[in-house]
């Protein structure tokens, strides 16, 4: 259970790195872009723990997105989710 989460959460890390670098890279004016990410994890036996959050964004003068994953996990449930939003100007 806690693999899963943690693969999810790099994953999902990932790709808003990603998202953050390739906008730049595409763009033909100034980008600001950025993101970061926390993690805590507890391996006590009596109270195994695992939780995250990974964010980022990119912006230019004509587009913007962003994202938001977060999970968490315990010996017996997990839970997480993901938000986003992307537009024009």
């Amino acid at each position: 259970m806690k693999s899963i989460l943690g693969k999810a959460l790099v994953t999902a890390g990932a790709a808003l790195a990603l998202a953050a670098v390739a906008a730049p890279a595409q763009a033909h004016e100034p980008v600001t872009a950025g993101g970061g990410g926390q993690y805590v994890a507890s391996g006590e036996w009596h109270n195994i723990f695992a939780a995250g959050e990974v964010y980022g964004f990119a912006e230019t003068a004509h587009s913007y997105a962003s994202g938001l994953a977060f999970g968490w996990a315990t010996d017996t449930t997990s839970g997480g989710g993901f938000e986003g939003v992307a537009g024009t100007r």
